[in-house]
């Protein structure tokens, strides 16, 4: 356990995420170049960030989906039904 939290450590150090330009392609190469690593350190960590980035995207795809439901008076407190009554009555629309 203590090896592979060792392990993530050095990939997480040697290769921040602040610190990744994502303006520009990065590849494995671009990577190894500019963080001085090697291959499998900039394989992994890019794949890390990349499998990190698709579940935060299925994430918010599942959480902002708001189930609506059609307006109904029925389902109302009386408070409402009384405000909606006096809506109606002001403007000619009727709510229900």
């Amino acid at each position: 356990m203590q090896e592979a939290d060792a392990n993530l450590f050095v990939m997480y150090a040697s290769i921040p995420f602040h610190m990744i330009d994502f303006s520009k392609a990065n590849t494995v190469k671009s990577i190894m170049d500019e963080f001085h690593v090697n291959r499998d350190l900039a394989y992994t960590r890019i794949e890390d960030i990349r499998t990190k980035t698709f579940f935060e995207q299925q994430r918010r795809r599942q959480q902002y989906h708001p189930v609506f439901s059609p307006f109904s008076l029925d389902k109302c407190c009386d408070e409402t039904k009384r405000i909606m009554g006096q809506l109606s009555r002001q403007t000619g629309v009727k709510y229900f």
